[in-house]
């Protein structure tokens, strides 16, 4: 499909800074990925190119849609924190990011030396059971009542402060080694980017309405000649993690910046999209935009009680249920859905997004089975169908109202592109 009108104007624009509203399913990873191919045949060097993406995944996409381009492995893809590492190679600051790995291998020493009940096997024990708890794969009280109180306190000291029972803790180790965090990464590489006075040609940023200050600050430090922001303010659900919006509110109103809107969809069927916009609507601060349906089809929208469950699982054909997502809003409810699933013999398959890579993402997507994961997981996905199951009023009163939890149901709902079914 060719670029559409707008989407056409934004991969042409010669503007500086430049800020794209996109809507869900508006073709905003089209939009970034023909900015840079337009770029490249204007003659900018690859190298001059840095794309900050939100996720490795989102950056596998977008290299692969890039893959027949000359030269493009000389640009830049990839996460904040990967491009915040490698503007650190060339400093003389000896450092290691604090990983799992790390983690275990301070771990590991602390216990030998100086733990009186909590051996290192259970210490991996209690780490896998907090991931299953996590998933939603068992409870949180399994969870919980895993660890004996003498192996807790043992466990707690571990992450203490230096001065607390034991000599060396997990944070002090961290310090004595130069082991550092994806924040003081961040923090470091800004202020050594300010201290070579280096510039980059163009910095392309996707999911901005996901960013926090800090990461904020550090693409602000690249002092780039040229700024491209894609965004939507209307799936900002990452506040948890430290996003903040107003970022990108504000960068809306300021009349430095040139505004682009995304607002054909080209995923949802009518009726999918105006039943997720009476949900949007109720949130407080949102930017107004006017987002129309691609499809003339009006799709399909069931809302029923969420006791119903068992009955829409079995009613699925068998050979139907890989077009199907399940989504719910916690991982509790992963747990409470999985038992279900399996109590009526419905094959399913869950995951995290974040810690796949694009081919093994596909590959769960391929599954013969229904997809059960959180809405949070679930958002950049799309699947013919979509089951919703939880808190998920279409509107509230508005002593309930809550933003954050209307995007959260928005983001859901815009999964679906043929049928919607709401449990609510």
């Amino acid at each position: 499909m060719k670029l559409d009108k707008t989407q056409q104007e934004i991969v042409d624009s010669n503007d500086k800074n430049i800020i794209v509203v996109a809507g869900a399913g508006s073709g905003k990873t089209r939009v970034l990925t023909e900015r840079v191919k337009r770029l490249l045949s204007d003659g900018v060097e690859p190298c001059n190119i840095v794309v900050i993406t939100f996720t490795n995944m989102a950056a596998d996409e977008m290299r692969e849609r890039l893959l027949d381009i000359e030269g493009i492995g000389d640009a830049f893809i990839g996460t904040i924190h990967s491009f915040a590492n490698r503007i650190m190679q060339n400093s003389e600051e000896v450092y290691e990011i604090y990983t799992e790995e790390k983690e275990n291998n301070f771990a590991r020493f602390i216990i030998r030396r100086y733990c009186k009940h909590l051996n290192y096997d259970r210490f991996l024990e209690n780490k896998d059971m907090k991931y299953k708890a996590d998933m939603g794969f068992i409870s949180e009280d399994d969870y919980s009542s895993f660890l004996l109180p003498s192996e807790k306190a043992d466990l707690s000291a571990m992450f203490g402060n230096p001065d607390e029972i034991f000599r060396h803790t997990i944070p002090s180790m961290c310090k004595q080694e130069n082991v550092i965090t994806f924040n003081e990464l961040l923090k470091k590489s800004t202020a050594y980017f300010k201290s070579l006075e280096a510039t980059v040609e163009h910095v392309l940023v996707d999911e901005l309405q996901d960013i926090g200050y800090l990461e904020y600050k550090f693409i602000k430090g690249l002092n780039a000649k040229n700024y491209f922001y894609v965004g939507d303010d209307w799936q900002a659900i990452y506040g948890f993690k430290g996003g903040d919006v107003n970022i990108f509110l504000n960068l809306i109103k300021n009349p430095e910046w040139k505004t682009f809107y995304l607002t054909t969809n080209y995923r949802n069927k009518k009726d999918i999209l105006k039943k997720s916009e009476l949900v949007i609507r109720q949130v407080d601060d949102l930017i107004d935009k006017n987002v129309t349906a691609y499809h003339k089809e009006s799709g399909d929208v069931k809302i029923a009680s969420k006791y119903r469950i068992k009955d829409y699982l079995t009613g699925i054909p068998k050979e139907e249920l890989k077009d199907y997502f399940l989504l719910v809003r916690t991982n509790k409810q992963i747990y409470e859905m999985m038992q279900i699933l399996e109590a009526e013999q419905v094959p399913y398959s869950c995951f995290k997004k974040g810690e796949l890579t694009l081919a093994e993402m596909r590959q769960e997507l391929e599954k013969e089975s229904i997809k059960l994961l959180t809405v949070h997981t679930s958002k950049g996905l799309e699947s013919k169908n979509v089951i919703l199951y939880g808190n998920f009023p279409i509107k509230q009163p508005s002593y309930l109202n809550n933003s954050d939890e209307r995007r959260v149901m928005y983001v859901g709902m815009t999964r679906a592109m043929n049928k919607l079914i709401i449990l609510n």
